[in-house]
């Protein structure tokens, strides 16, 4: 039974990061992705914007004060691509969203869950949370206090772990 329990744990990390790496491909390197569909909204080849708003390229002519017939500032296209993160290469942006993910305070949400859980605010009791594991304990404190003592300890392990694995990457990305 532990190593069963131990093999589902030891599962999650890679199924986090198969998630992240196909989050990453479709969302950030998908041909298609925001930076080309922002550009083609700024340009007005984006199909619907420049039929309803009438493109205006028949009409304007290049040399015009006319914004649209002039074209994209290129300062402008470099700046979107940095705000998308798109002036760096693959891997480093990997690692960008990576990080950013893991500092987002998993930590916090972890400890917030388990709180509310602990209030009742959470799943049902057949659901096995660990607020609601140690709520449940607390009536047996005397007689066997591991029931409330063990999840207690897990959920604060896992919190500082989480929490030292987001300062390391915050100090590694510096």
């Amino acid at each position: 039974m532990l190593a069963y329990i131990l093999r589902r744990l030891l599962l999650i990390i890679p199924t986090l990061l198969g998630i992240l790496i196909i989050n990453f491909v479709i969302i950030q390197a998908a041909p298609g992705g925001p930076v080309e569909q922002m550009i083609a909204k700024i340009e007005g080849f984006d199909g619907a914007t420049s039929r309803i708003a009438g493109g205006g390229a028949e009409v304007s002519v290049a040399g015009s004060n006319y914004r649209g017939a002039q074209g994209l500032d290129p300062a402008l296209i470099k700046e979107i691509e940095r705000m998308y993160g798109f002036d760096k290469s693959a891997p480093e942006r990997l690692w960008i969203m990576i990080k950013n993910y893991a500092t987002l305070d998993f930590g916090a949400a972890i400890l917030a869950t388990a709180g509310l859980s602990f209030l009742g605010f959470g799943a049902e009791p057949p659901a096995a949370e660990w607020g609601t594991l140690i709520a449940n304990g607390r009536h047996f404190l005397m007689t066997a206090p591991w029931v409330s003592l063990l999840p207690g300890l897990f959920l604060v392990g896992v919190v500082f772990s989480f929490n030292h694995i987001a300062r390391t990457l915050e100090e590694v990305q510096r």
